[in-house]
């Protein structure tokens, strides 16, 4: 990210953040669009998962199905030589989020703790992840 004249560190983080919350916006608008697609044709709430999306999905349920991103991140990444990032899972997550396979919990910030944002996977994303895993489409 450029650095725009006079603009603090902090300024720039915000920013960043404020276009990465947009972007994230925008990919779960795609993902509902895809799934009211799907319901508006009578079909249901299934599709063939990519490869990385069935990689994310298994991972969140190796972590018991409730976990931040970093640990999401760190669970795909296990025993990759290709790194992924934060990005890439939270992309997905927020497509996956907004077909209704995934969900998310913030919980405030405390005196102590910083914004935690918990990822969920639903019932309709583990019978997916249970479709995928059995080789049905």
């Amino acid at each position: 990210m450029s650095n725009t004249v006079g603009e603090t560190q902090e300024e720039q983080r915000l920013r960043f953040h404020h276009l990465v919350k947009k972007v994230v916006d925008l990919i779960i608008d795609l993902g509902k669009k895809a799934r009211a697609e799907r319901e508006s044709l009578g079909l249901p709430n299934k599709r063939p998962l990519e490869e990385f999306e069935q990689r994310v999905l298994t991972a969140m349920v190796a972590l018991g199905g409730k976990s931040e991103l970093a640990a999401i991140t760190a669970q795909v990444d296990a025993g990759t030589e290709k790194h992924s990032g934060d990005s890439a899972v939270l992309f997905t997550l927020s497509r996956l989020e907004g077909e209704g396979f995934t969900t998310f919990q913030r919980v405030p910030a405390t005196e102590t703790e910083k914004v935690k944002i918990f990822f969920m996977i639903t019932d309709d994303g583990e019978a997916l992840l249970a479709d995928a895993m059995a080789g049905i489409d």
